[in-house]
């Protein structure tokens, strides 16, 4: 019985042995391979044996992903390294990988006042993927210094970023306040025109006023003087009457 136990055992272990040696030279050969610029070896056995160290797999999957140019899957691959309950000594590299990944899924013109906003996404993200874990920090004291050095040159970025967003923003305000300027004095150009136009129309009707009054006045002198003229006549002409009525009587 103790035999056939001791037999057992001796062909687990084995068996766990010969598993463990067939996933490091088989993983060896996946290194092996991505070294010499091969990126096209497909680990999904050595991600299906792999019991003890899956983020192995993970991770070497996620780099050829990267090399590929597969940025956003290679992401999801170091992510899922790092959810393999990776030693914490060895997150760090993987975290580092993955905040380059993210970082070049950036546009080639990421400075580019369109393409700014996504930029400054795709940076934070990266960042926040170095400070997760304190792989880096906020203080500069995280555990790699690796990490540290990344997290500078991203923060390089976005601050330049931010400079050419608060650029943009100021040159934007400078040209609205133009504009307000220009607007204010086309209304003001606008009111002193009105203005003016209603200073010449009332001029105009006081000449007018005053034209009508001296018609007036003429016209009231022209009656006048037609009523003296006619009184007058009428004085010579009863004069004329009572000279005839004079003669008439002499005549009777």
């Amino acid at each position: 019985m103790k035999t056939k136990i001791l037999i057992a055992v001796y062909i687990i272990v084995a068996l766990i042995c010969g598993k463990i040696m067939f996933n490091y030279f088989y993983n060896e050969n996946v290194v092996s391979q991505y070294e010499e610029g091969n990126y096209s070896v497909n680990d999904d056995m050595l991600l299906t044996l792999n019991v003890f160290e899956p983020y192995i797999a993970h991770f070497n999957n996620a780099n050829i992903l990267y090399r590929l140019g597969r940025y956003s899957e290679a992401v999801e691959e170091y992510q899922n390294a790092i959810d393999c309950n990776i030693p914490l000594y060895k997150e760090c590299p993987v975290r580092i990988n993955m905040a380059l990944a993210t970082v070049a899924q950036l546009d080639k013109n990421y400075k580019a006042p369109e393409n700014r906003e996504r930029s400054l996404e795709i940076l934070y993200d990266a960042r926040d993927i170095l400070l997760e874990d304190e792989c880096a920090t906020e203080d500069g004291d995280g555990h790699s210094k690796k990490a540290e050095r990344l997290k500078r040159d991203i923060e390089a970025a976005i601050k330049e970023l931010e400079d050419l967003k608060e650029q943009e923003q100021q040159q934007q305000q400078q040209q609205q306040n133009q504009q307000n300027q220009q607007n204010q004095q086309n209304q003001q150009n606008q009111q002193n025109q009105q203005n003016q136009q209603n200073q010449q129309n009332q001029q105009q009707q006081d000449q007018m006023r005053q034209m009508d009054r001296q018609t007036e006045q003429e016209m009231r002198e022209q009656q006048r003087q037609s009523y003296e003229d006619r009184a007058n006549d009428m004085d010579d002409w009863d004069g004329s009457i009572s000279r005839w009525n004079s003669d008439y009587e002499n005549i009777w």
